[in-house]
């Protein structure tokens, strides 16, 4: 959090979301280098111990991207920071917008030479080598 604040991004909540949508896209049929179901079924233990975090700078939202190892390769989580979420308010029965964080998609990655890019990329922690 402290690396994200010197970028001026400060999250509303520490919540991660990951919809029902967003696992959909992630594992469609035309994706290219999808990421296993067992990495979606560990997804927590995924989120707590990464290879590297890093700052996307080219996203319009603030995004992170998770690094790991699997035994298919190298997969890449990507998360938007703040994301608005519309949900239906249970009390009263209203749609609210709710800011999260949202996992947006995955895959497994056959070259990491595009996440060491300064210019797009800012290692937050962790290492890619």
């Amino acid at each position: 959090m402290d690396a994200l604040s010197c970028k001026g991004v400060v999250p509303d909540s520490a919540v991660i979301t990951l919809t029902d949508a967003n696992l959909l896209h992630a594992t469609r049929d035309s994706k290219q280098g999808v990421l296993p179901t067992t990495s979606w079924a560990t997804l927590v233990s995924l989120l707590r111990q990464p290879r590297a975090i890093i700052y996307d700078r080219q996203q319009a939202t603030p995004a992170l991207l998770y690094v790991f190892d699997r035994v298919e390769g190298t997969g890449k989580l990507v998360m938007y920071i703040d994301g608005t979420l519309k949900v239906r308010n249970e009390l009263n029965g209203k749609r609210e917008k709710v800011n999260t964080n949202l996992i947006r998609t995955g895959k497994i990655l056959q070259d990491l030479s595009a996440l060491r890019n300064k210019k797009v990329y800012d290692l937050l922690w962790g290492s890619l080598d």
